[in-house]
């Protein structure tokens, strides 16, 4: 697919905030229904007063009409892409906590636990006495009941 730059549409859809992307979206579908009301009046002028329209400037208003509903569906894609995620369980949701006891954590110890992680390591916090590592659980790693 190729890239398709729009005003206030980010580079990339798939780490875009959820309220950046509905944004877009109901600025793109109010922009839609000013296009399509301009439309249909000078549509109306062609049978109620016989005036047709300037050509180019309909075929303008066309286009931009055609690329908006493009980005519109785009978005109406990753929106689906990101539901279906979510039905996957691949939600920001499923957690795993490991607390390393501090007397005994070493460099090489913290970095064995890194590399045998269940998930995507999402914070580290530093108790008194322990270091609790946050992970969030992909999809893989959840079948696998770790």
């Amino acid at each position: 697919m190729t890239a398709l730059r729009y005003a206030g549409l980010p580079d990339d859809l798939s780490t875009a905030a959820q309220a950046d992307l509905v944004e877009v979206y109901t600025s793109l579908n109010n922009e839609c229904a000013d296009i399509k009301a301009q439309i249909t009046e000078a549509k109306s002028k062609v049978w109620t007063e016989g005036t047709y329209s300037d050509p180019e400037w309909y075929k303008r208003v066309h286009d931009a009409l055609r690329l908006k509903q493009r980005v519109v569906r785009l978005l109406q894609a990753e929106f689906k892409r990101r539901k279906d995620d979510r039905a996957q369980g691949s939600t920001p949701g499923l957690f795993s906590v490991n607390a390393l006891d501090l007397e005994t954590l070493t460099a090489s110890s913290f970095e064995e636990h890194l590399n045998t992680s269940p998930g995507f390591l999402m914070q580290c916090v530093a108790t008194p006495t322990h270091l609790l590592v946050v992970w969030r659980l992909d999809k893989s790693s959840n079948e696998e009941g770790t």
